[in-house]
């Protein structure tokens, strides 16, 4: 068995394992996880479980090389956080996760930001699935020859789907259902003054994450974000002072918490580089902000059964940029109805 599992849900990745176990019945099982994500995984009474960030170090690991066989299950526990590992782990692991015969790997999405990242989780599973040795081959999106000998791009969902249906599965139709954009815009006072500080920043600034950091700062700090901000957070309180228990505004940095809470009222607040369980308890959840550094972390921390509501400063080239590297994504839309339980079709 060799699949890719993709779920909001860790009671249902863990039934899809459980059902794999009792299918299977492996030798051994093995689950590759980050240090916090080991508690989800506690059913499983037999399994080694090895740290994600200790890959070929812990003696855990080593005992995994002496003891596996080809019959064990290796379960890869958010695949698509091994792209910021060094090339030499991915490689390892990929050597010797090449020579089972059961491997499940799992994610909350396909792939973060470019579609392309598909191909680390098949990489892992076996190179032959995609037909390519390396991820800058496969992002090339080359032209391939189809079985009815029509061309089409390597990219393209009737080129993958032929490649990846008997070993794809993706159990939701659209990943941003619990997620309602909040349109805002400058007024000419704050526009005026964005364009005089993105002026100075790129005379002040040679280094362009520097420079990108600095006019963030100032478009996350105008009055037109906070009054934005307020309707939300006024809208969700009314006047049930208990719901405010309930609701939590999220930023980039504690550094504007203090700030926030002058012009917000006493309200809860949390940063996205928060654990995504810390958000569990709140039933609404304000991005104030769009997260700019590791922008992945608000995939996992969307999972969580909250009513998100994300700020979006319409008109402004920056925000469009980070908007658009999460959820203005035609094509991750278009993939998750194509391939929402393609597996069955």
């Amino acid at each position: 068995m060799k699949k890719f599992f993709v779920t909001k849900n860790d009671a249902k990745r863990v039934a899809f394992i459980r059902s794999a176990v009792e299918s299977i019945k492996p030798d051994n099982i093995y689950i590759l996880c980050e240090k916090d994500r080991e508690p989800v995984y506690g059913e499983f009474k037999s399994a080694v479980v090895l740290p994600l960030k200790e890959l070929n170090k812990s003696a855990r690991w080593i005992t995994f090389v002496n003891t596996f066989s080809e019959h064990s299950l290796l379960v890869i526990d958010n695949v698509l956080k091994f792209i910021f590992f060094g090339d030499g782990k991915k490689k390892y692991l990929k050597n010797i996760s090449q020579s089972l015969n059961n491997i499940i790997v799992t994610d909350v999405v396909p792939f973060y930001t470019e579609p392309s990242e598909i191909f680390y989780p098949f990489w892992f599973l076996g190179k032959t699935i995609l037909g390519y040795n390396s991820y800058n081959s496969f992002k090339s999106n080359h032209l391939e020859e189809k079985v009815d000998g029509s061309l089409d791009y390597s990219h393209s969902f009737s080129v993958l789907k032929t490649k990846i249906q008997d070993y794809y599965v993706q159990d939701y139709e659209n990943f941003f259902d619990n997620v309602e954009i909040v349109d805002f815009t400058m007024s000419k006072a704050e526009a005026a003054n964005y364009e005089r500080a993105k002026k100075q920043a790129s005379e002040d600034f040679t280094n362009p994450i520097k420079l990108y950091s600095d006019v963030s700062e100032h478009i996350n700090l105008i009055d037109s974000r906070y009054a934005a901000a307020q309707g939300v957070v006024s809208g969700l309180l009314g006047k049930d002072l208990f719901r405010r228990a309930e609701v939590v505004v999220v930023n980039n940095s504690r550094s504007y918490i203090v700030r926030h809470r002058k012009r917000l009222g006493n309200i809860n607040f949390l940063t996205f580089h928060d654990a995504p369980e810390d958000f569990a308890k709140y039933s609404d959840v304000v991005f104030m902000q769009l997260p700019v550094v590791k922008p992945y972390n608000i995939f996992y921390i969307l999972c969580n059964p909250s009513k998100f509501y994300q700020l979006h400063l319409v008109g402004n080239n920056l925000e469009k940029f980070f908007f658009n590297k999460i959820y203005n994504n035609e094509l991750r839309k278009q993939f998750d109805r194509y391939f929402y339980n393609a597996h069955l079709r």
